[in-house]
C-alpha cells in the first residue's frame, strides 16, 4: 500500500501538480503508518499535511488533519500538543460550525485535561461536549428524518409512476380491444354487404328469368 500511495504521488508531482491535489494520498500514507505503529512518521506526514491546509486556508480539511494528530499525540500521551491541536480544532470547527467536530473534540479535549489532573476544566469542557452532543443529535435527527421524507417521497412517486403506467397500460389494452372489436365489425359490415349484393345478383337473375319468360308468352299469344 505504501509503495502504491507513493508511486501516486510521484505521478502527482511529476505532471506538476499542486500539493493540495495529492494531500489526500498522503493522509492515507500517514494512516498506514499508524496502523504500522510507525507513529513518528505518521506524524511528520499528519504535519506535512497540515501545512498544506493551512497555506490553502481550507478550514474543514485543517480540522480533519489535526483529529489525526489529535489522536497520535494522545497515544504517545504528549498531552501539551493534544490540548494545542484539540484546541485549535474547537476554534476552527466554531468559526464553520462544524458541531460534529466540537462534539468529538470537546470530549477529548475533557480526557487531556482530566489526564493532566485540571479536573475543572475538565468537568467544563465534558459540559461543553454534552451540549454539542445533543446539538449534533438533533441535526442527525433532523437529517435522518429528512432522509426519511424523501425516501418515502420517492418510493410515493415511484409507486405514482407505476400506477399511472399500469392506467396507461389498461388504456393501450382497451383501445387494442376496441380496434379488435372495429375491425371484426368492420368484417361483419363487409360481409353483410357482400351478401346483399349477392342477393340482389340474385333477385336480379330472378326478374330476368321471368321477364325473359313473360316475353316468350308474350310471343307464343301473338303467334
Amino acid at each position: 500500500a505504501l509503495a502504491y500511495f507513493q508511486e501516486a504521488i510521484g505521478l502527482y508531482k511529476k505532471n506538476g501538480a499542486e500539493p493540495a491535489e495529492y494531500a489526500h494520498l498522503m493522509v492515507s500514507k500517514g494512516v498506514v503508518f499508524q496502523t504500522q505503529k510507525e507513529f513518528t512518521k505518521a506524524l511528520t506526514i499528519f504535519e506535512d499535511v497540515l501545512q498544506i491546509w493551512d497555506e490553502e486556508g481550507n478550514k474543514r480539511e485543517i480540522t480533519k488533519t489535526l483529529n489525526y494528530l489529535i489522536t497520535l499525540n494522545m497515544g504517545l500521551q504528549d498531552y501539551d500538543k493534544s490540548k494545542f491541536n484539540c484546541l485549535r480544532a474547537i476554534e476552527i470547527a466554531e468559526e464553520i460550525n462544524d458541531v460534529a467536530n466540537l462534539e468529538k473534540n470537546y470530549k477529548r479535549l475533557s480526557e487531556i485535561y482530566e489526564k493532566s489532573g485540571s479536573s475543572k476544566k475538565a468537568l467544563a469542557a465534558y459540559k461543553e461536549y454534552l451540549k454539542y452532543k445533543e446539538e449534533f443529535y438533533a441535526i442527525e435527527k433532523a437529517r435522518v428524518e429528512e432522509l426519511t421524507q424523501k425516501q418515502l417521497d420517492a418510493e410515493k412517486a415511484e409507486k405514482d409512476l407505476k400506477l399511472q403506467l399500469a392506467d396507461q397500460e389498461m388504456k393501450t389494452l382497451e383501445l387494442s380491444n376496441l380496434k379488435v372489436e372495429s375491425e371484426k365489425k368492420e368484417q361483419e359490415l363487409e360481409m353483410l354487404t357482400q351478401q346483399k349484393k349477392l342477393q340482389e345478383a340474385k333477385l336480379q337473375a330472378e326478374q330476368f328469368e321471368k321477364d325473359k319468360v313473360a316475353q316468350a308468352l308474350k310471343i307464343a299469344k301473338q303467334k
